[in-house]
């Protein structure tokens, strides 16, 4: 099997003043800690289309990290694996078993208009249903999906991946070791990284630090470092992680270096501007301001 890999919002070619928005950056950020995760777990993640021969990247639409959400609400750390992923279950909720990756940011399902809007937070808006309710009033006991807040009995995605154009209840989440991978023809360790098959992109994207041969990933990966000699090389790049928190730079998290001087600013996102009338009047599930009864699938409330 032969297949050409696919990184959501990854440009064919390198470009000398090349920008990127911070909704791109956020994607990479997690898609970079999520094959740093699994390249250290040796326990690969992913968010893989059910059918993958409709696919247009047949190993994955999505790579699963730390960050990544669970339908549950909760994200992927705080979620206990056990037998390669055999149990998931979550330790904040009773209701969740198993985890179930499910989109966190507007750009991942095709709407990145969304964050360039005045007043909108990215922090508070949810992947919905068509019933107009959030995927975590979803989660109901026994993996149960209807909704709490209505008539509807099951979640029925209001959006499609960005990779394959398929609704979410189309995919699947998946736990794959490094064997079982390779055994499928997938890749594995540096090449599991984003970008890893544009070079180019790739060192201009992530500075010195992306798949090549003196990254500290690639170099543990390939046995020219110990565990103890990755994690003293990966310490001195805590202060360029871009998006990390300071408790995950404290834990020798590896994250995506991006480079600052990639990024692109939001000109319409000003504090102490006013939000627009759309975000004024939308839910928060909707990354809005307003709460009380959702009244369509795109989460305008009732008007006061």
């Amino acid at each position: 099997m032969s297949y050409k890999p696919i990184t959501k919002g990854a440009p064919t070619h390198v470009h000398k003043e090349m920008k990127i928005s911070p909704g791109a950056q956020a994607l990479m950020n997690n898609e970079r800690e999520a094959a740093d995760l699994a390249i250290r777990n040796d326990l690969y993640v992913l968010f893989r289309n059910s059918n993958p021969r409709s696919c247009p990247n047949p190993d994955f639409c999505t790579r699963v990290g730390s960050a990544s959400r669970c339908f549950c609400g909760c994200p992927y750390s705080a979620h206990q694996i056990k037998g390669q992923g055999r149990s998931s279950k979550c330790t904040n909720c009773s209701n969740c078993r198993q985890f179930q990756f499910i989109f966190s940011r507007p750009e991942e399902v095709g709407d990145d208009y969304l964050p360039r809007r005045r007043g909108f937070n990215v922090n508070t808006w949810r992947a919905k249903c068509r019933c107009g309710h959030s995927h975590e009033v979803h989660c109901g006991t026994k993996m149960q999906s209807s909704c709490s807040l209505c008539g509807c009995s099951n979640f029925d995605s209001n959006f499609l991946c960005l990779i394959c154009d398929k609704h979410w209840e189309e995919h699947e989440t998946v736990f794959e070791t490094g064997e079982e991978r390779v055994a499928m023809r997938f890749p594995v360790g540096g090449d599991f990284i984003p970008l890893s098959e544009v070079p180019g992109l790739q060192k201009e994207i992530f500075g010195g630090s992306g798949s090549g041969g003196g990254s500290p990933e690639a170099l543990l990966e390939s046995g020219a470092i110990s565990a103890q000699e990755y994690h003293e090389m990966i310490k001195g790049m805590d202060s360029l992680v871009v998006g990390a928190s300071a408790s995950s730079a404290s834990n020798n998290a590896v994250g995506m270096r991006v480079q600052l001087s990639a990024l692109r600013k939001n000109p319409k996102q000003v504090k102490g501007r006013r939000a627009e009338k759309s975000v004024r009047l939308s839910h928060v599930t909707s990354g809005g301001t307003k709460k009380g009864k959702v009244v369509n699938r795109w989460g305008k409330t009732e008007t006061e």
